[in-house]
């Protein structure tokens, strides 16, 4: 298979990292230096990390998410409403990770439009044994870090505001502002929220 079909799974590091993407963004807009950014973060403890192992992955971690959003983005994350920076987070992880986009569309979207509205591990596993039929690096994968995969999956989602604890899933209300953001900038990426129909009919 093409190396560069493969699924990156390096999200077993943490969540969404509300806070911590915040504080990487607006120190971004001043530093204007991604390279930067990672060094002061590592330096200063600006994550505060109990070990320098720790900064070094999670700042990494969000830094390559955030390199994905343009200018336009960061300065919306920076700017917007809580639950709008959640979900544009969320947007940059599933650009980020493949495999989260394809489960966010084909699962979650999916179980949404067809009014089957909680997700549970049992889903994601039969997801994941679907995806090793084309995505054979899966295979390789032991069931401890299979869990920790979908522990970590469910822990962004629940961040992001896109299910609850009980794995219900939640409809999005992104602002008006967002959704021309998105518009302009990276209109598939309104396919990957479950958006509320009160909001999708004017789309």
């Amino acid at each position: 298979m093409d190396e560069l079909a493969k699924y990156k799974l390096s999200f077993l590091v943490g969540g969404l990292y509300y806070n911590e993407s915040l504080i990487l963004a607006n120190l971004y807009q001043e530093l204007k230096d991604w390279t930067l950014v990672r060094k002061e973060a590592m330096d200063k403890n600006l994550l505060q990390t109990r070990m320098k192992s720790s900064s070094k992955r999670m700042s990494s971690e969000i830094i390559n998410k955030l390199m994905l959003l343009n200018n336009e983005e960061l300065e919306f994350l920076i700017n917007g409403m809580e639950s709008d920076q959640k979900l544009l987070l969320w947007i940059a992880t599933c650009r980020r990770y493949t495999f989260i986009r394809d489960f966010s569309i084909e699962v979650i979207i999916y179980n949404y439009k067809n009014l089957k509205k909680v997700i549970n591990k049992d889903e994601f596993d039969i997801f994941f044994n679907q995806k090793s039929l084309t995505h054979p690096e899966l295979d390789k994968i032991t069931e401890l870090t299979r869990n920790k995969l979908r522990s970590v999956m469910f822990k962004n989602m629940r961040e992001a505001g896109i299910i609850d604890k009980s794995g219900l899933i939640v409809p999005t209300f992104p602002s008006i502002e967002f959704i021309s953001l998105l518009k302009n900038t990276s209109p598939d990426d309104i396919n990957i929220l479950p958006i509320s129909n009160l909001i999708g009919d004017r789309l």
